[in-house]
């Protein structure tokens, strides 16, 4: 390979060195140097590949780290606030009936019905097949228990007709009987 010197001069070049060497090559010998890189296969169909196939696992991933499976199970519902000010619109929304929770006025109201005597066994029962009702009476015979009163059940039972609310009645054996039927 030969070398060949030239004279190089620069043009409006402010500080610098405009060549210290300049190697020119036959075409040949350019071509030799390039290898792999400069067949045309490698340059217009391996390149293109690759880079759709590392796009494509790219894409994938950032899918999968923000796609969470949990959010495709879950149903979107859009609440309107109207004449709102401040505050939030709805962190939960309950759509259908709430379900009865055990609080004071509810206590209050029981006692009412109950003997005053604790040493009679109250049974608690509620109607088959309603989840509700049977959790209402989960927390009434928690409440009854921590008051010192003997309690049976919670049992489940069917009716001939459909029992709604609550009833309190004694029965013929001593004991007193509450019934748990479905929300009013």
């Amino acid at each position: 390979m030969a070398k060949k010197i030239i004279n190089v001069k620069s043009e409006s070049q402010k500080g610098g060195t405009t060549a210290g060497i300049v190697n020119i090559f036959k075409n040949d010998d350019l071509k030799e140097n390039k290898g792999v890189w400069a067949k045309p296969y490698f340059k217009y169909l391996l390149i293109p590949v690759m880079v759709i196939l590392i796009g494509t696992g790219i894409i994938w991933g950032v899918t999968k780290i923000f796609n969470k499976e949990e959010n495709k199970d879950k149903k979107v519902y859009n609440v309107t606030s109207r004449n709102q000010q401040g505050g939030i619109t709805a962190g939960e929304v309950n759509i259908g009936k709430t379900p009865r929770i055990f609080n004071q006025q509810v206590a209050l109201a029981l006692q009412a019905h109950l003997p005053s005597e604790k040493d009679k066994t109250i049974v608690i029962t509620a109607v088959m097949g309603d989840q509700e009702a049977f959790q209402f009476a989960e927390q009434i015979k928690e409440y009854l228990s921590s008051q010192g009163w003997k309690v049976d059940g919670v049992d489940q039972a069917v009716y001939s007709k459909p029992v709604v609310g609550q009833i309190i009645k004694p029965r013929s054996d001593g004991k007193v009987e509450i019934i748990i039927g479905g929300k009013e």
